[in-house]
């Protein structure tokens, strides 16, 4: 019988176990059918639209992409930006030209998505900019002109965002740029971007800025090239870690630590790892988060592994307890 299976059973036994109507700020989790109910229920106000833009970004960004689902999201795009227009509520309107443009780029219609950015707000031309870029580099696109294309897209959103002076989009075009030469074996040319970004971060004193940076730069590496980068992106992460605990970013500092720690897995220092981990599970406990699943699995398994069966099996009840 796994060893899972019969934790799993201990732990169990052990744990006995209108139109004219305000719109409101919206509850975060709502499930589809919840929402599909609350569409045909709700009032023509500006939250229904806003439930409607939540319909088609669940449509757009289902795991298994079909195209149901994908004109189910152009479908409820274009009732939020209808209803929107009625009720001249434009961020509404312009969320749901951005998700109409979403949609075109999944079907492959570049030119359809460009020729709407006229239309968009500054945040969501740039932000449609980068969804063409990524597009490119999906899975059975051409390469490498997939790769050109979506460079092209990537350096479109920069050169938008400088000329709005939005710092954020800024960034975050110069780190696709930079994700895109690091997983194409270009690291030396990729990582030169990064540290681009680093650098106005620091120039400007914005600690908070670059240690996402150097995160955003550990976690750039594919699978196959974790191996060769080891000490980088540990580097990395240790670097973006100690900033974050500068600025008592306590929710950084973990998913910094997190990676140290399955760093350290791999090189096979358990001690190592298990201190890291316990500093996860401290720091979300602290700011009383109940998202430490992935550090408590981790510990479960080093204990289980060190044949530390009582260890093992309180970890896996403290894993259970935090999905």
């Amino acid at each position: 019988m796994p060893k899972v299976y019969l934790l799993l059973v201990l732990a169990c036994q052990i744990a006995g176990t209108s139109p004219k109507a305000a719109a409101q700020p919206l509850p975060r989790h709502y499930s589809m059918p919840e929402l599909r109910q609350l569409v045909r229920r709700g009032n023509a106000d500006t939250t229904r639209v806003k439930w409607l833009l939540q319909l088609s970004a669940f449509y757009l960004n289902k795991a298994e992409q079909s195209q149901q689902s994908v004109d189910s999201a152009l479908v409820f795009a274009a009732q939020a930006g209808e209803l929107g227009r009625q009720l001249h509520f434009e961020p509404g309107v312009d969320e749901a030209r951005f998700q109409t443009g979403q949609v075109y780029a999944k079907r492959g219609g570049t030119r359809q998505a460009q020729a709407l950015m006229r239309s968009l707000s500054d945040t969501s031309r740039i932000k449609l900019a980068l969804e063409l870029g990524k597009n490119q580099l999906l899975p059975g696109k051409a390469q490498p002109a997939g790769r050109d294309s979506a460079l092209y897209f990537f350096r479109q959103a920069k050169r938008l965002s400088d000329a709005a002076g939005l710092r954020h989009w800024q960034d975050e075009s110069v780190f696709q740029q930079g994700i895109l030469y690091i997983q194409g074996q270009q690291v030396p040319r990729g990582e030169a971007l990064f540290r681009q970004v680093i650098k106005a971060a620091q120039i400007a004193n914005d600690k908070a800025a670059e240690s996402r940076a150097w995160f955003r730069l550990a976690d750039s590496f594919t699978p196959l090239g974790r191996d060769k980068y080891t000490a980088q992106r540990l580097e990395y992460f240790s670097q973006s870690r100690v900033l974050a605990r500068q600025i008592n970013d306590r929710t950084q500092e973990a998913a910094s630590l997190l990676n140290i720690g399955f760093i350290h897995i791999y090189q096979g220092k358990r001690a190592e790892a298990e201190q890291d981990l316990l500093a996860v599970v401290a720091i979300k406990k602290a700011a009383g988060q109940k998202d430490a699943y992935f550090a408590l699995e981790a510990l479960h398994e080093i204990e289980y592994n060190k044949g530390n069966n009582a260890k093992s099996l309180a970890y896996l009840l403290q894993t259970l307890r935090s999905v």
